[in-house]
Protein backbone atom coordinates (compact mmCIF):
# COMPACT_ATOMS: atom_id res chain seq x y z
CA UNK A 1 0.00 0.00 0.00
CA UNK A 2 2.62 2.44 0.88
CA UNK A 3 4.74 1.68 -2.45
CA UNK A 4 1.84 1.68 -4.92
CA UNK A 5 0.93 5.72 -2.65
CA UNK A 6 4.73 6.37 -3.18
CA UNK A 7 4.80 5.59 -6.82
CA UNK A 8 1.45 7.00 -7.78
CA UNK A 9 1.85 10.14 -5.40
CA UNK A 10 4.77 10.33 -3.17
CA UNK A 11 7.52 10.74 -5.95
CA UNK A 12 6.12 13.60 -7.74
CA UNK A 13 6.37 15.87 -4.84
CA UNK A 14 9.82 14.50 -3.23
CA UNK A 15 8.13 12.61 -0.77
CA UNK A 16 10.14 10.02 1.15
CA UNK A 17 8.52 6.65 1.13
CA UNK A 18 6.80 5.40 4.49
CA UNK A 19 8.47 2.42 6.26
CA UNK A 20 6.90 -0.88 5.07
CA UNK A 21 5.70 -2.34 8.38
CA UNK A 22 6.82 -5.76 7.44
CA UNK A 23 9.94 -4.82 7.01
CA UNK A 24 10.40 -3.73 10.79
CA UNK A 25 11.24 -5.66 14.23
CA UNK A 26 9.00 -7.24 15.81
CA UNK A 27 9.39 -5.13 18.41
CA UNK A 28 9.18 -2.29 16.48
CA UNK A 29 5.51 -3.42 14.55
CA UNK A 30 4.22 -4.50 18.34
CA UNK A 31 4.79 -0.52 19.62
CA UNK A 32 3.07 0.70 16.18
CA UNK A 33 0.33 -1.42 16.25
CA UNK A 34 -0.41 -0.40 19.90
CA UNK A 35 -0.02 3.01 19.01
CA UNK A 36 -2.88 2.85 16.40
CA UNK A 37 -4.73 0.76 19.09
CA UNK A 38 -4.22 3.84 21.62
CA UNK A 39 -5.53 6.23 19.09
CA UNK A 40 -8.31 4.35 17.99
CA UNK A 41 -9.26 4.19 21.40
CA UNK A 42 -8.67 7.85 22.34
CA UNK A 43 -10.60 8.77 19.60
CA UNK A 44 -13.46 6.15 20.71
CA UNK A 45 -13.18 7.95 23.87
CA UNK A 46 -13.29 11.33 22.60
CA UNK A 47 -16.22 10.77 20.83
CA UNK A 48 -18.16 9.04 23.94
CA UNK A 49 -17.24 12.16 26.11
CA UNK A 50 -18.64 14.27 23.39
CA UNK A 51 -21.83 11.91 22.87
CA UNK A 52 -21.86 12.34 27.11
CA UNK A 53 -21.36 16.12 26.85
CA UNK A 54 -24.16 16.48 24.65
CA UNK A 55 -26.26 14.54 26.22
CA UNK A 56 -25.40 15.98 29.74
CA UNK A 57 -26.06 19.58 28.10
CA UNK A 58 -29.41 18.29 27.42
CA UNK A 59 -29.85 17.42 31.10
CA UNK A 60 -28.61 20.75 31.79
CA UNK A 61 -31.11 22.32 29.60
CA UNK A 62 -34.00 20.72 31.05
CA UNK A 63 -33.13 21.14 34.41
CA UNK A 64 -32.61 25.39 33.44
CA UNK A 65 -36.45 25.45 32.05
CA UNK A 66 -37.58 23.44 35.25
CA UNK A 67 -35.61 25.89 37.10
CA UNK A 68 -37.29 28.71 35.13
CA UNK A 69 -40.45 26.90 35.46
CA UNK A 70 -40.03 27.02 39.93
CA UNK A 71 -38.97 30.40 39.55
CA UNK A 72 -42.72 31.44 37.93
CA UNK A 73 -44.31 29.24 40.18
CA UNK A 74 -42.52 31.20 42.95
CA UNK A 75 -43.53 34.18 41.85
CA UNK A 76 -47.13 33.01 41.18
CA UNK A 77 -47.03 32.59 44.99
CA UNK A 78 -45.44 35.55 45.60
CA UNK A 79 -48.16 37.75 43.70
CA UNK A 80 -51.26 34.90 45.72
CA UNK A 81 -49.12 36.19 49.03
CA UNK A 82 -49.29 39.82 48.37
CA UNK A 83 -52.95 40.10 47.71
CA UNK A 84 -53.57 38.28 50.70
CA UNK A 85 -51.15 40.22 52.98
CA UNK A 86 -52.72 43.44 51.34
CA UNK A 87 -56.34 42.00 52.56
CA UNK A 88 -54.46 41.72 55.99
CA UNK A 89 -53.13 45.43 55.57
CA UNK A 90 -56.83 47.00 54.74
CA UNK A 91 -58.53 44.80 57.24
CA UNK A 92 -56.25 45.41 60.11
CA UNK A 93 -56.38 49.46 59.02
CA UNK A 94 -60.09 49.20 59.50
CA UNK A 95 -60.31 47.12 62.53
CA UNK A 96 -61.48 49.52 65.03
CA UNK A 97 -62.37 48.14 68.84
CA UNK A 98 -64.50 51.43 70.35
CA UNK A 99 -64.43 51.97 74.13
CA UNK A 100 -67.88 52.45 74.03
CA UNK A 101 -68.83 48.97 72.19
CA UNK A 102 -66.77 47.68 75.88
CA UNK A 103 -68.48 49.37 78.36
CA UNK A 104 -71.36 47.03 79.01
CA UNK A 105 -72.81 45.29 82.61
CA UNK A 106 -71.54 41.93 83.02
CA UNK A 107 -73.74 38.77 83.48
CA UNK A 108 -73.51 39.26 87.16
CA UNK A 109 -76.03 42.41 86.33
CA UNK A 110 -78.74 40.57 85.59
CA UNK A 111 -80.01 38.63 88.58
CA UNK A 112 -79.64 42.48 90.36
CA UNK A 113 -81.90 43.89 87.71
CA UNK A 114 -84.08 40.82 87.89
CA UNK A 115 -84.35 40.96 91.84
CA UNK A 116 -85.23 44.49 91.68
CA UNK A 117 -88.06 43.98 88.91
CA UNK A 118 -89.25 40.76 91.21
CA UNK A 119 -89.22 42.87 94.25
CA UNK A 120 -91.25 46.10 92.16
CA UNK A 121 -93.45 43.66 90.78
CA UNK A 122 -94.16 42.39 94.16
CA UNK A 123 -94.89 46.12 95.15
CA UNK A 124 -97.09 46.40 92.71
CA UNK A 125 -99.64 43.16 93.39
CA UNK A 126 -100.00 44.15 96.92
CA UNK A 127 -103.81 44.58 97.48
CA UNK A 128 -105.07 48.08 97.81
CA UNK A 129 -106.58 48.69 101.34
CA UNK A 130 -109.98 50.07 101.83
CA UNK A 131 -108.75 52.40 104.42
CA UNK A 132 -105.42 54.73 104.49
CA UNK A 133 -105.09 54.11 100.54
CA UNK A 134 -103.00 57.36 100.83
CA UNK A 135 -100.38 56.09 103.51
CA UNK A 136 -100.39 52.84 101.22
CA UNK A 137 -99.50 54.81 98.76
CA UNK A 138 -96.80 57.17 100.23
CA UNK A 139 -95.54 53.47 101.38
CA UNK A 140 -95.24 51.68 98.30
CA UNK A 141 -93.64 54.89 96.76
CA UNK A 142 -91.08 54.78 99.53
CA UNK A 143 -90.57 51.12 98.60
CA UNK A 144 -90.05 51.17 95.25
CA UNK A 145 -87.11 54.09 95.26
CA UNK A 146 -85.56 52.14 98.09
CA UNK A 147 -85.50 49.24 95.57
CA UNK A 148 -84.55 51.13 92.63
CA UNK A 149 -82.12 53.15 94.92
CA UNK A 150 -80.30 49.75 95.55
CA UNK A 151 -80.86 48.60 92.11
CA UNK A 152 -78.65 51.41 90.68
CA UNK A 153 -76.10 51.51 93.77
CA UNK A 154 -75.40 47.74 92.40
CA UNK A 155 -75.42 48.74 88.98
CA UNK A 156 -72.88 50.92 89.31
CA UNK A 157 -70.60 49.38 91.57
CA UNK A 158 -71.11 46.73 89.33
CA UNK A 159 -70.20 49.51 86.28
CA UNK A 160 -67.23 50.77 87.51
CA UNK A 161 -65.77 47.70 89.06
CA UNK A 162 -66.00 45.48 85.21
CA UNK A 163 -65.55 48.98 83.10
CA UNK A 164 -61.57 49.09 83.34
CA UNK A 165 -61.40 44.92 82.82
CA UNK A 166 -63.54 45.14 79.47
CA UNK A 167 -61.66 48.46 78.47
CA UNK A 168 -58.30 46.26 78.75
CA UNK A 169 -60.00 42.97 77.17
CA UNK A 170 -60.81 45.33 74.18
CA UNK A 171 -57.42 46.82 74.31
CA UNK A 172 -55.44 43.35 74.65
CA UNK A 173 -57.37 42.03 72.09
CA UNK A 174 -56.90 44.71 69.66
CA UNK A 175 -53.26 44.88 70.33
CA UNK A 176 -53.05 41.10 70.48
CA UNK A 177 -54.96 41.12 66.31
CA UNK A 178 -52.59 44.17 65.39
CA UNK A 179 -49.29 42.52 67.11
CA UNK A 180 -50.08 39.41 64.27
CA UNK A 181 -50.33 41.27 61.58
CA UNK A 182 -47.06 43.40 62.38
CA UNK A 183 -45.76 39.99 62.61
CA UNK A 184 -47.26 38.48 59.43
CA UNK A 185 -46.28 42.06 57.35
CA UNK A 186 -42.56 41.74 58.74
CA UNK A 187 -42.58 38.29 57.43
CA UNK A 188 -44.09 38.73 54.29
CA UNK A 189 -41.13 41.27 53.73
CA UNK A 190 -38.67 39.18 54.58
CA UNK A 191 -39.81 36.46 52.18
CA UNK A 192 -40.40 39.49 49.34
CA UNK A 193 -36.46 40.72 50.47
CA UNK A 194 -35.42 37.34 50.12
CA UNK A 195 -37.22 36.44 46.27
CA UNK A 196 -35.19 39.66 45.13
CA UNK A 197 -32.24 38.34 46.53
CA UNK A 198 -32.81 35.09 44.92
CA UNK A 199 -33.84 36.97 41.62
CA UNK A 200 -30.60 38.67 41.63
CA UNK A 201 -28.85 35.39 42.09
CA UNK A 202 -30.34 33.68 39.00
CA UNK A 203 -28.04 34.68 36.66
CA UNK A 204 -24.98 33.30 38.64
CA UNK A 205 -27.50 29.92 39.31
CA UNK A 206 -27.51 29.50 35.70
CA UNK A 207 -23.65 29.64 35.88
CA UNK A 208 -23.38 27.19 38.28
CA UNK A 209 -26.81 24.85 37.01
CA UNK A 210 -24.20 22.39 35.89
CA UNK A 211 -22.73 21.69 39.60
CA UNK A 212 -26.85 21.80 40.75
CA UNK A 213 -28.33 18.43 41.05
CA UNK A 214 -31.90 17.22 41.31
CA UNK A 215 -32.06 16.65 45.08
CA UNK A 216 -30.40 20.92 45.40
CA UNK A 217 -33.27 22.03 43.23
CA UNK A 218 -35.80 19.81 45.28
CA UNK A 219 -34.26 21.30 48.44
CA UNK A 220 -35.05 24.72 47.47
CA UNK A 221 -38.24 23.90 46.46
CA UNK A 222 -39.46 22.01 49.67
CA UNK A 223 -38.17 25.05 51.44
CA UNK A 224 -39.98 27.74 49.60
CA UNK A 225 -43.08 25.49 49.89
CA UNK A 226 -42.33 25.61 53.79
CA UNK A 227 -42.17 29.13 54.18
CA UNK A 228 -45.29 30.05 52.48
CA UNK A 229 -46.89 27.80 54.09
CA UNK A 230 -45.69 28.88 57.46
CA UNK A 231 -47.03 32.19 56.28
CA UNK A 232 -50.40 30.76 55.61
CA UNK A 233 -50.70 29.55 58.70
CA UNK A 234 -50.37 32.36 60.08
CA UNK A 235 -52.12 34.26 57.97
CA UNK A 236 -55.46 31.94 58.44
CA UNK A 237 -54.47 32.55 62.50
CA UNK A 238 -54.59 35.75 62.71
CA UNK A 239 -58.21 36.32 60.41
CA UNK A 240 -59.43 33.17 62.38
CA UNK A 241 -58.57 35.63 65.61
CA UNK A 242 -59.73 38.33 64.38
CA UNK A 243 -62.87 36.86 63.85
CA UNK A 244 -63.18 35.73 67.35
CA UNK A 245 -62.43 38.81 68.54
CA UNK A 246 -65.78 40.99 66.53
CA UNK A 247 -67.60 37.72 67.85
CA UNK A 248 -67.06 38.37 71.45
CA UNK A 249 -67.37 42.39 70.76
CA UNK A 250 -70.26 41.46 69.07
CA UNK A 251 -71.98 39.51 72.22
CA UNK A 252 -71.11 42.12 74.97
CA UNK A 253 -72.58 44.56 73.23
CA UNK A 254 -75.85 42.49 72.99
CA UNK A 255 -75.52 41.78 76.88
CA UNK A 256 -75.64 45.69 76.94
CA UNK A 257 -78.41 46.11 74.56
CA UNK A 258 -80.59 43.26 76.90
CA UNK A 259 -79.90 45.09 80.05
CA UNK A 260 -80.79 48.46 78.66
CA UNK A 261 -84.02 47.07 77.24
CA UNK A 262 -85.22 45.74 80.92
CA UNK A 263 -84.62 48.78 82.74
CA UNK A 264 -86.38 50.64 79.16
CA UNK A 265 -89.29 48.56 80.56
CA UNK A 266 -88.67 48.95 83.94
CA UNK A 267 -89.04 52.86 83.27
CA UNK A 268 -92.25 52.23 81.53
CA UNK A 269 -94.42 51.88 84.53
CA UNK A 270 -94.94 55.88 85.58
CA UNK A 271 -94.20 55.44 88.73
CA UNK A 272 -90.78 54.33 88.63
CA UNK A 273 -90.00 56.81 85.78
CA UNK A 274 -91.03 59.31 88.06
CA UNK A 275 -88.37 58.32 90.69
CA UNK A 276 -85.84 57.85 88.01
CA UNK A 277 -86.82 61.45 86.42
CA UNK A 278 -86.43 62.77 90.19
CA UNK A 279 -83.32 60.95 90.68
CA UNK A 280 -81.73 62.75 87.24
CA UNK A 281 -83.15 66.19 87.59
CA UNK A 282 -81.28 65.70 91.39
CA UNK A 283 -78.03 64.83 89.50
CA UNK A 284 -78.60 67.91 87.21
CA UNK A 285 -79.36 70.70 89.91
CA UNK A 286 -76.25 69.44 91.81
CA UNK A 287 -74.27 70.17 88.74
CA UNK A 288 -75.62 73.28 88.69
CA UNK A 289 -74.78 73.80 92.56
CA UNK A 290 -71.23 73.12 92.16
CA UNK A 291 -70.67 75.79 89.85
CA UNK A 292 -72.43 78.04 91.54
CA UNK A 293 -70.20 77.23 94.46
CA UNK A 294 -67.30 77.64 92.75
CA UNK A 295 -68.66 81.12 90.74
CA UNK A 296 -69.62 82.34 94.74
CA UNK A 297 -65.81 81.22 96.07
CA UNK A 298 -64.08 83.44 93.14
CA UNK A 299 -66.19 86.26 93.51
CA UNK A 300 -65.67 86.22 97.12
CA UNK A 301 -61.43 86.30 96.68
CA UNK A 302 -61.88 88.98 94.23
CA UNK A 303 -64.10 91.06 96.81
CA UNK A 304 -61.47 90.42 99.08
CA UNK A 305 -58.75 91.46 96.87
CA UNK A 306 -60.83 94.64 96.03
CA UNK A 307 -61.76 95.40 99.86
CA UNK A 308 -59.78 96.63 102.54
CA UNK A 309 -60.52 94.14 105.22
CA UNK A 310 -57.45 91.86 106.67
CA UNK A 311 -59.07 88.34 106.36
CA UNK A 312 -62.23 86.92 104.90
CA UNK A 313 -65.40 88.03 106.51
CA UNK A 314 -67.52 84.98 107.96
CA UNK A 315 -69.80 84.74 105.14
CA UNK A 316 -67.21 85.03 102.12
CA UNK A 317 -64.96 82.89 103.70
CA UNK A 318 -68.00 80.07 103.85
CA UNK A 319 -68.34 80.57 100.32
CA UNK A 320 -64.37 80.26 99.68
CA UNK A 321 -64.56 77.24 101.67
CA UNK A 322 -67.77 75.78 99.44
CA UNK A 323 -65.73 77.24 96.28
CA UNK A 324 -62.48 74.90 97.22
CA UNK A 325 -64.54 71.52 97.87
CA UNK A 326 -67.03 72.24 94.51
CA UNK A 327 -63.38 72.56 92.85
CA UNK A 328 -62.29 69.37 94.11
CA UNK A 329 -65.37 67.47 93.50
CA UNK A 330 -64.60 69.26 89.64
CA UNK A 331 -61.20 67.52 89.62
CA UNK A 332 -62.32 64.26 91.17
CA UNK A 333 -60.03 65.18 94.11
CA UNK A 334 -60.59 64.62 97.91
CA UNK A 335 -61.11 67.73 99.71
CA UNK A 336 -60.54 65.77 103.43
CA UNK A 337 -57.12 65.26 102.46
CA UNK A 338 -55.03 68.39 102.95
CA UNK A 339 -52.58 68.28 100.05
CA UNK A 340 -55.71 67.66 97.40
CA UNK A 341 -57.17 70.39 98.94
CA UNK A 342 -54.73 72.21 98.74
CA UNK A 343 -54.77 71.68 94.80
CA UNK A 344 -58.12 72.35 94.79
CA UNK A 345 -58.07 75.50 96.01
CA UNK A 346 -55.07 76.03 93.74
CA UNK A 347 -57.52 75.70 90.67
CA UNK A 348 -59.73 77.97 92.50
CA UNK A 349 -57.36 80.74 92.43
CA UNK A 350 -56.81 80.33 88.64
CA UNK A 351 -60.17 80.92 88.20
CA UNK A 352 -60.07 84.52 89.91
CA UNK A 353 -59.23 88.11 87.80
CA UNK A 354 -56.75 90.30 88.45
CA UNK A 355 -57.04 92.52 86.55
CA UNK A 356 -57.60 95.88 87.67
CA UNK A 357 -55.59 95.28 90.73
CA UNK A 358 -52.21 97.11 90.56
CA UNK A 359 -50.97 95.99 93.97
CA UNK A 360 -48.68 92.90 93.66
CA UNK A 361 -49.00 92.70 97.27
CA UNK A 362 -51.94 93.05 97.29
CA UNK A 363 -52.89 90.09 95.55
CA UNK A 364 -50.20 88.33 96.95
CA UNK A 365 -51.95 88.28 100.07
CA UNK A 366 -55.54 87.80 98.72
CA UNK A 367 -53.55 84.30 97.51
CA UNK A 368 -51.99 83.64 100.77
CA UNK A 369 -55.58 84.05 103.00
CA UNK A 370 -57.46 81.93 100.49
CA UNK A 371 -54.25 79.21 101.30
CA UNK A 372 -54.59 80.19 104.87
CA UNK A 373 -58.62 79.29 104.81
CA UNK A 374 -57.67 76.53 102.74
CA UNK A 375 -55.17 74.96 105.91
CA UNK A 376 -57.58 75.94 108.29
CA UNK A 377 -60.15 73.77 106.84
CA UNK A 378 -61.48 70.34 108.34
CA UNK A 379 -63.86 68.45 105.92
CA UNK A 380 -65.68 65.56 107.51
CA UNK A 381 -66.12 62.26 105.86
CA UNK A 382 -69.78 62.72 106.71
CA UNK A 383 -70.17 65.62 104.78
CA UNK A 384 -68.26 64.14 101.90
CA UNK A 385 -70.94 60.75 102.02
CA UNK A 386 -73.52 63.12 102.36
CA UNK A 387 -72.06 64.74 99.02
CA UNK A 388 -71.30 61.89 97.08
CA UNK A 389 -75.44 60.69 97.94
CA UNK A 390 -76.55 64.35 96.29
CA UNK A 391 -73.97 63.48 92.95
CA UNK A 392 -75.73 60.53 92.62
CA UNK A 393 -79.04 61.93 93.01
CA UNK A 394 -80.42 60.41 96.24
CA UNK A 395 -79.97 62.97 98.70
CA UNK A 396 -80.88 66.74 98.40
CA UNK A 397 -78.06 69.86 99.03
CA UNK A 398 -78.09 72.77 101.07
CA UNK A 399 -76.21 76.09 100.10
CA UNK A 400 -75.95 77.01 104.07
CA UNK A 401 -73.87 74.43 104.73
CA UNK A 402 -76.54 72.09 106.88
CA UNK A 403 -76.93 74.65 110.10
CA UNK A 404 -73.93 73.35 111.60
CA UNK A 405 -71.58 75.19 113.42
CA UNK A 406 -68.06 74.23 111.76
CA UNK A 407 -65.08 76.39 113.37
CA UNK A 408 -61.86 77.58 110.97
CA UNK A 409 -58.30 79.43 112.56
CA UNK A 410 -58.09 82.98 111.59
CA UNK A 411 -54.48 84.06 110.66
CA UNK A 412 -53.42 85.67 114.19
CA UNK A 413 -54.65 81.90 115.54
CA UNK A 414 -58.23 83.09 116.75
CA UNK A 415 -61.29 80.97 115.74
CA UNK A 416 -64.04 81.98 113.90
CA UNK A 417 -67.63 80.91 112.68
CA UNK A 418 -68.23 79.17 109.23
CA UNK A 419 -71.65 78.18 109.49
CA UNK A 420 -70.79 75.56 106.10
CA UNK A 421 -70.98 72.38 107.88
CA UNK A 422 -67.32 71.42 108.33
Amino acid sequence: MHTDYYNEVGHKYGLERGDNISMLPSEERRERVHKNKAVLEAERQAKTAIDNAKAEKQQLEQQKDKLVDETQIIKSQKAILEDKVSQLEDYAAALDIKEEALIVPTLKTDPLVKNAWDAIKTELEKPIPAFGQKDWREERRKAIKVILTEMQTALMQAKEAQKGDILKLGKALYNKAMQNVRAIIEQNKLLLKENDRLTEENDVLRKRIASMDKNAITRLRDKKDAEIKELQGRLDKAESEAVRSGNKAYSEHQRAESAENQVREMLGIPEIKEIWESIQQNKKNFLKQIDKWIEDGVAAIRDYADGKDNDFQPEAGNAVAWGIIAKAFEYGLDPTDEKQRKMAAAYLLEKVSWTGISSDFKIELTAARTRQLCDAMTVSKGLMANLFLAAGGRGGISTGGGGSNGELTNWDGTKKKTGWGM
